[in-house]
């Protein structure tokens, strides 16, 4: 079968390391995706659940993303934010260090009331921040991006400015006063080249195909109203009641982006070479990422009514007094959330990627996301997430003789084989001196290859198993080969292939 690659861009002839956090969540995840296509060398710190280990974590992340072509695999790190290192080795941590690598700090708890017995969302956000912050000490990256919320601010001013915060008064909720101390945390942060403060507004779906792997936020209400259509029917009067007990009038908006979009600004953010000069003395750059068109609260419901009628008869709404108090508890968490949002100013973000424009959350493209929850039932139950084995690949790589960081002499050339889609490894390096290739292991992410061979990890195995030539597959397009620079590519590209344990 053929594989469909990506398009190489230029960016991807530069490539860059990026460690991530939250790459199974909804920004981190298409950040992700974005990093892998263009080529980058993506390092991704995962935490294994009970029901999950990180692997299948990242392929739970990836796949459904996977929509164009497929992705290379990220490397994987496992640890976590409440562990003291994120629970890394200090080799683990002297590798990072030996790499001129990007933070993009992403992960964080979204729970609106303080947790007891796990101390979220202040375990996560606040604490996991700073130990993230203190990783970043001892690494010393290019540059540090930390996500947090467009909702930091008091939301009581006419036009909320891309500032810091000096105070957690005004915070409305235990997430937002968690992200206003994590962003204190970052700011107060020392001997840091370039820090970035993102700061996204209400984050849905793909504005293009709906995806989205967490509900919350835009689909918390649409949720709701889907429970309780189920139970009580749904009927105008019912949607103008619905409105109510959100705390919203028809006139009111909430800004919505769509998260696509978000992902490319931060993407573009990390990878530009240096800071906006107005930017270039002062820690942290703060970013508003949010939508100069806010969605009224009459399309919500419009949206809201129109998944509602496709997916039930049309049904009276049972008397509304019987059950607003049931309807009221659904909601009470979000209290403090669905209430009319201010204005943002953008001016510094704007500035920052003045090329990428929010798309239009028009009613149909709102009503595509809300179709997909509900069609994915808010994704319940789990689903399970399966993806091929290859084992024969270590098998074929046996040919290659393994060197560490500070241990391949001088490398002439290098070749960096990116296998695609499930069950891929991460993309692996190989560096040719005296005459023969190794393969390159720790601390040799910052080396730029020479070389590019992209195919899917089924057409390699089924290649080099049939014995079959880089140039066949190239003929077929199922294998793309990108000469950078180096002498007699072709040569060298043939005593790869010649070493390879067929």
């Amino acid at each position: 079968m053929a594989c469909r690659v990506a398009n190489p861009s230029t960016e991807a002839f530069t490539q860059q390391t990026v460690l991530l956090t939250g790459a199974t969540g909804l920004v981190g995840s298409q950040i992700m995706a974005r990093l892998l296509s263009r080529g980058h060398h993506v390092i991704v710190l995962v935490r294994p659940t009970r029901q999950e280990c990180v692997r299948s974590r990242i392929e739970r992340a990836l796949q459904p993303l996977e929509h164009t072509h497929l992705l290379p695999r990220p490397e994987i790190l496992t640890g976590d934010l409440s562990l003291d290192s994120l629970g890394l080795t200090h080799e683990q941590v002297v590798d990072l260090a030996q790499q001129n690598i990007h933070v993009i700090h992403c992960a964080g708890s979204i729970r609106f009331r303080q947790d007891a017995s796990t101390g979220e969302p202040y375990a996560t956000n606040v604490d996991g921040t700073r130990r993230v912050l203190d990783l970043a000490q001892q690494i010393k990256p290019q540059s540090f991006h930390f996500v947090s919320t467009a909702y930091v601010q008091n939301r009581s001013q006419q036009n909320v400015r891309e500032v810091l915060v000096d105070s957690d008064e005004h915070a409305r909720n235990d997430y937002e006063r968690s992200k206003i101390q994590a962003e204190r945390l970052v700011a107060q942060v020392e001997h840091l080249d370039r820090v970035v403060i993102h700061r996204p507004s209400i984050v849905v779906g793909d504005s293009l195909t709906g995806n989205t792997p967490t509900f919350h936020g835009f689909y918390a209400p649409l949720q709701v109203a889907v429970q309780y259509a189920q139970r009580f029917g749904f009927d105008a009067e019912a949607g103008r009641a619905f409105l109510q007990h959100l705390g919203l009038s028809p006139s009111d908006w909430k800004n919505f982006v769509p998260v696509d979009w978000v992902a490319e600004c931060i993407l573009d953010t990390v990878l530009a070479r240096t800071a906006p000069a107005e930017n270039a003395n002062s820690s942290p750059q703060i970013l508003h990422w949010t939508n100069p068109t806010p969605t009224p609260s009459s399309q919500i419901l419009e949206v809201i009514n129109r998944v509602i009628d496709a997916k039930f008869q049309p049904t009276a709404a049972a008397n509304q007094s019987d059950n607003s108090a049931d309807f009221r508890e659904m909601l009470s968490v979000y209290d403090s959330y669905f209430q009319c949002d201010p204005l943002f100013d953008r001016q510094q973000a704007s500035g920052q990627c003045p090329q990428l424009r929010c798309p239009e959350l028009s009613t149909e493209v709102l009503h595509r996301l809300a179709q997909w929850a509900v069609e994915n039932n808010f994704g319940w139950p789990t689903k399970q997430v399966e993806w091929p084995e290859f084992p024969q690949l270590e098998n074929l790589f046996g040919g290659f003789p393994r060197i560490s960081s500070g241990g391949h002499g001088v490398v002439v050339g290098s070749l960096e084989l990116r296998l695609l889609g499930p069950g891929a490894p991460p993309p692996v390096l190989f560096g040719y001196s005296a005459g023969r290739w190794s393969q390159l292991t720790q601390g040799c992410g910052a080396l730029e290859p020479a070389i590019r061979i992209t195919t899917s990890v089924g057409s390699f195995v089924h290649a080099v198993a049939n014995r079959e030539s880089v140039r066949d597959f190239e003929a077929q397009g199922q294998w793309l080969t990108e000469v950078h620079s180096g002498s007699n590519p072709r040569q060298m590209l043939n005593k790869w292939f010649g070493q390879l344990q067929l």
